[in-house]
């Protein structure tokens, strides 16, 4: 035998130094050129941000999953589930378990299913109290029906979808009450819509979803941005837009880290993740207001290796360099 074989170098290696552990994220808010923990913890994220500043999202509590307001500096555990939208009432929307949910004063709210489907989540709320989001049906592990979905008090409309097509979601709502989404075909195909009035319309040379809209009407989604009836490319998925067609989102990479960025006027801005990562840290923007403050997450920072650590690599090594020279050692026979 020449040698050690690799996979036994990685077992000897990882149980005398210990396995490098892969990063964290973490909910954080960029502004003013800098980039901030929201101190949420671990495995938290921030996914929308009102023009007040105020910052809904979903952070771990014990070991579930839970929603979460940041309101003035203070952090509040709104229950189980996630949030993904926020107006300035402070009332918050999301999901949890098979139940879209409305988080405000009178506490936890589940909003109505339609007809006879099973699940449903909340993705966006304005000032007014109208809510959006989807309703759905699954049989044999397969999507058989999705209704985008209007939430105003008790009353619950179904906005439709494109002719030809099975079902839809309603995914962001502005001021003016108009509605963006996207209409799925009979192959699952998506098509970025908008409901203006009522009536559902596709968006020219857009494919995929449409995440965000303001309350110019400008819309930004996946890959694409529209605005006054034209239509350009973003470097990936955009996910929110405010009131001065800046674009905020995320490039995802493949195997690559994913990472958060701005976009004006066909600018792109790479937004810094969180310091103190050994690697390329991910990130991504989800949200953000007039005020240039964006939400999203990063990954944390990790420890740095300490002189005890490196005492041990270095044993590992020697390790490793001993087991080689004795198995590659000639062997007496006969």
């Amino acid at each position: 035998m020449a040698g050690v074989s690799w996979s036994i170098r990685a077992a000897v290696f990882c149980l005398v130094v210990g396995c490098a552990r892969a990063g964290t994220i973490e909910a954080v808010v960029w502004q003013n050129g800098g980039v901030a923990a929201l101190g949420a913890g671990p495995l938290s994220e921030a996914f929308a941000v009102h023009q007040s500043g105020d910052i809904a999202g979903e952070w771990i509590i014990g070991s579930a999953q839970h929603a979460f307001l940041l309101k003035g500096g203070t952090l509040t555990d709104l229950g189980p589930g996630s949030a993904r939208g926020i107006n300035a009432a402070d009332q918050v929307v999301g999901g949890y378990g098979d139940s879209a949910i409305l988080w405000n004063q009178n506490g936890v709210n589940v909003l109505p299913l339609f007809g006879t489907d099973t699940s449903a989540f909340a993705f966006g709320i304005d000032n007014a109290g109208q809510i959006v989001g989807v309703s759905t049906a699954a049989a044999n592990n397969q999507l058989t029906s999705a209704h985008a979905l209007l939430w105003e008090g008790n009353t619950v409309t179904d906005l439709g979808h494109l002719p030809g097509d099975f079902g839809a979601f309603a995914l962001a709502i502005n001021s003016q009450g108009d509605i963006v989404g996207y209409s799925i075909g009979p192959a699952f195909g998506r098509t970025p819509v908008i409901w203006h009035n009522g009536i559902i319309a596709k968006i020219p040379a857009a494919g995929g979803d449409a995440n965000a809209i303001n309350d110019l009407g400008d819309v930004a989604g996946d890959l694409f941005y529209f605005s006054g009836g034209t239509t350009v490319g973003l470097p990936g998925s955009g996910y929110g837009v405010n009131e001065f067609g800046v674009v905020a989102g995320t490039v995802f990479q493949g195997g690559n880290p994913s990472f958060a960025f701005l976009w004006q006027d066909g600018i792109t801005t790479r937004l810094a993740a969180l310091p103190g990562f050994h690697g390329s840290p991910r990130s991504a923007a989800f949200a953000l207001n007039d005020s240039g403050q964006v939400v999203g997450y990063s990954d944390a920072a990790d420890p740095a290796p300490e002189t005890s650590t490196s005492l041990l690599l270095f044993t590992g090594l020697l390790v490793l360099g001993l087991g080689n020279f004795v198995l590659a050692a000639p062997r007496k026979t006969g």
